[in-house]
């Protein structure tokens, strides 16, 4: 996810747009709405990903017949289309179902400032799309953990035009412009239409054919029409009678799409395959919540309620060698942590486990014997070292990690040590963190690396290394910005009171 934005959730009215850095850090003061922030991007993960999947919606024998037969006139049809109807407006956004978000219900997800019942959420994939949701909360009673999908908004860029597809799932009706670089709209179909079919949108049969032949459309052009589409752009709509208006702007809309081959073929693009497209690594992301941990020498899989526990299962299921770069990691960050110099897992029947951590002197003892602090650190070294694995075996080398409060049980130096693991782990292995800290030490040290990063130089193009960081401040009262970094690694914007001058203003009380 690069970017998120939305509307009446939780403590926000209009939360703005905040762009991601590959570390993006959020500090402020309790109750200021970085969790609101998280729990946005987790709610709308679970949407997206798991709970309603589109490809599900229509059964392979129905979208056979429909693209066999082209009446739009026979009671199996119109049966076809209301029930597909009735589909599209019964998707909910769940608010309840992933735990980890603590939401709960519509009720509690609704600001309780909002003027509608309406939440809205944007998010941008990657740096040419925006896609926006609106939820529908149609039942804001305390009980209800759901809200109704209400529209999908799609902005896409291609080249130097913005096509906006707006499809409202509950008015049944679609809003297409085509935008240029200073908002002014060149393009706009608008449609309202008791044929509307949504089912063709989410279909493979294509987004054109849905917005041209089933639309009751007008188009308003403030564009030069030259000729540019043959007769063999229309012969995948056989059977269609185009206005010259409709002609024009499928020639202007299929121009444009020639520009993102081979992405999509003008026979295959549709709604879902564009949606599929834009969304495909929001999956990608894994959430590391504050925990307590405990020193239990033993860690049964079966304590689901135990954060350690249950990573230490999984990392285990793994199988991680010794010999391997995943092992070779987290030895090395062992000993720059100073907790160790080895660890070893021995498994009792696969149910439960025992971490033995090697000392400096070679000896051996149990993990629950060391420190919390290095506990904690070993929990967050076995849960990246899994994700290490899970993105090796599907071949996908990017994720979102999202980290709440790293520096629990830390002593200073090691708070700021952790601004090196993360930007190690950004650098070489590409992946992404927002982080919810009050460590200023973290902070302070990402700073250093920053004026470190303005002389050094990529080994491959020779260019300067971009800084990779970006702090949120969130105030107490109003919403979050940018503390911007310079080159030096020093901010441009200044902290709210209470977080990097508050050591200094207790030196100046002792003094």
């Amino acid at each position: 996810m690069k970017s998120i934005s939305f509307k009446n959730f939780r403590k926000f009215v209009d939360f703005p747009r905040i762009d991601f850095a590959p570390i993006t850090f959020f500090v402020g003061a309790n109750n200021s709405g970085k969790s609101t922030v998280v729990k946005g991007i987790l709610a709308m993960t679970d949407f997206v990903i798991g709970r309603q999947s589109y490809d599900d919606l229509f059964e392979d024998d129905e979208i056979e017949y429909y693209e066999d037969d082209l009446s739009e006139k026979s009671d199996r049809h119109n049966k076809f289309v209301e029930k597909n109807k009735k589909i599209l407006k019964s998707i909910k956004c769940n608010f309840n179902t992933n735990y980890l978000a603590h939401i709960g219900t519509v009720n509690r997800a609704l600001c309780n400032k909002a003027d509608n019942d309406i939440i809205t959420f944007s998010c941008s994939y990657n740096d040419k799309t925006l896609v926006t949701y609106e939820i529908k909360c149609e039942n804001t009673k305390e009980e209800c953990v759901y809200g109704i999908l209400n529209s999908i908004n799609l902005l896409f860029i291609i080249e130097d035009k913005k096509i906006d597809i707006q499809f409202n799932v509950q008015d049944d009706s679609i809003l297409l412009n085509f935008i240029s670089d200073n908002n002014d709209i060149l393009i706009k179909g608008f449609s309202i239409s008791d044929n509307f079919e949504p089912r063709l949108l989410l279909s493979n049969y294509g987004v054109l054919r849905a917005l041209i032949s089933s639309l009751d459309a007008s188009f308003d052009f403030s564009l030069n029409k030259e000729k540019y589409a043959s007769d063999s752009y229309y012969r995948q709509f056989k059977g269609i009678d185009f206005s010259d208006e409709q002609k024009s702007l499928l020639e202007i809309y299929l121009k444009e799409l020639s520009k993102i081959r081979p992405l999509f073929t003008y026979t295959r693009f549709s709604f879902r395959r564009l949606y599929t497209y834009f969304t495909r690594n929001i999956n990608d992301i894994e959430y590391i919540y504050a925990h307590s941990v405990t020193q239990s020498v033993l860690y049964n899989f079966k304590d689901t309620s135990d954060y350690l526990s249950r990573t230490i299962h999984e990392f285990a299921n793994k199988n991680i060698t010794r010999n391997s770069k995943i092992h070779e990691f987290i030895v090395r960050w062992m000993k720059i942590f100073n907790i160790g110099i080895d660890y070893k897992l021995d498994s009792f029947g696969g149910e439960s486990h025992i971490v033995k951590i090697t000392n400096t002197d070679k000896r051996s003892v149990n993990l629950a014997d060391k420190g919390m602090g290095s506990i904690q650190l070993m929990t967050l070294l076995f849960r990246i070292a899994t994700k290490m694995k899970d993105l090796r075996s599907v071949g996908n080398r990017y994720t979102t990690i999202i980290i709440e409060e790293p520096e629990q049980n830390l002593h200073p130096m090691l708070q700021s040590k952790l601004a090196d693991l993360f930007y190690e782990l950004y650098d070489k292995y590409r992946f992404n963190f927002i982080i919810e800290t009050h460590s200023e030490y973290l902070i302070r040290k990402s700073q250093v690396l920053v004026n470190q990063l303005r002389t050094k130089r990529n080994k491959r193009s020779n260019n300067p290394v971009n800084n990779p960081f970006k702090v949120y401040y969130f105030p107490s009262e109003g919403v979050p910005y940018d503390m911007d970094y310079a080159p030096d690694g020093s901010f441009n914007e200044d902290f709210g009171t209470g977080f990097f001058d508050e050591a200094s203003n207790l030196a100046f009380q002792v003094l």
